[in-house]
C-alpha cells in the first residue's frame, strides 16, 4: 500500500515550519518528492507521509538519560 500524498503546507504544518523551508529541503535533497503533473504541465509536487517520517526518523536522535 502506498503513503498518503501530502501538499508543501500539509508538510509545513507536519513539521512546524515554513513552506519556505520544505523547498530548501526538497532542493537539498533532504526530502523526497513525487512530481503527480500531467507532461507539459506545471509541477505538482506532493510528498508521502512516509517520506516526512523518514526525513523525521533520520534526525531525531536519542538524549542520554540523566543519572538520578
Amino acid at each position: 500500500m502506498t503513503s498518503p500524498l501530502l501538499t508543501i503546507p500539509e508538510v509545513a504544518a507536519r513539521l512546524r515550519c515554513g513552506k519556505s523551508s520544505v523547498y530548501e529541503l526538497i532542493s537539498l535533497g533532504e526530502l523526497a518528492t513525487t512530481d503527480i503533473s500531467v507532461t507539459g504541465t506545471r509541477p505538482v509536487t506532493r510528498i508521502t507521509e512516509k517520506a516526512v517520517e523518514d526525513f523525521i526518523a533520520a534526525r531525531t536522535t536519542e538524549r542520554p538519560r540523566r543519572r538520578a
